[in-house]
């Protein structure tokens, strides 16, 4: 059985997103609950963007449709084409800071999984973005290589590079979905102290 405290509400829109992020104090308990998200105190509400479920996590926004290789701050979506399209998340660019160079390899490229297919620059870091699913690079977002900081504005409407791959699923698999990416997301937020500001 839960119970919940309501105390107060508030909101403002994000940037660039379209989207009014709310946030509700509450206090509740729940027995025989483990659930990592269930915690005492001040906590986001899942919200609508576009018709899609997005949790907020430690001011960190996190869509719950698609992939997420949590370690490696990298999110995947399985396109109508077959293609799989893959971006960074919120941590990642709260984590580097204002991106400063954005570089992607060539289209036809042949990648393992794992494999850097783009290197991101910013004042106080430099990385390679690995693929999460093994394939061919179909397509690479010459916008964001241009506009790097459209990396920091939208990193969920900034994809950087597709992938067509023939065995698409088995990596899928090894990824997370949904409410466990938000879980696992939290974990790792709380755990390392990482927590995104946005203007």
């Amino acid at each position: 059985m839960r119970e919940f405290t309501k105390r107060h509400s508030q909101g403002h829109m994000v940037p660039g997103s379209g989207c009014f992020r709310t946030y509700l104090s509450v206090s509740y308990m729940e027995k025989n609950d483990l659930n990592p998200l269930h915690v005492r105190g001040a906590l986001p509400i899942i919200l609508l963007r576009w018709g899609e479920n997005m949790a907020t996590v430690s001011e960190c926004d996190i869509p719950e449709d698609r992939y997420y290789w949590v370690d490696k701050h990298v999110w995947a979506r399985q396109l109508a084409s077959g293609e799989v399209e893959v971006g960074i998340t919120d941590p990642a660019q709260a984590l580097a800071g204002k991106m400063l160079v954005c570089r992607i390899k060539r289209v036809g490229r042949e990648l393992k999984r794992g494999a850097s297919a783009a290197t991101l620059e910013s004042g106080k870091w430099v990385g390679g973005v690995p693929t999460p699913v093994a394939g061919t690079l179909s397509a690479i977002n010459t916008d964001a290589e241009q506009d790097p900081e459209r990396l920091n504005r939208d990193p969920y409407g900034t994809w950087l590079f597709k992938i067509q791959s023939s065995n698409v699923q088995d990596d899928l698999n090894l990824l997370s979905l949904g409410s466990q990416a938000v879980a696992l997301y939290q974990q790792k937020l709380l755990a390392e102290g990482i927590q995104c500001h946005h203007s």
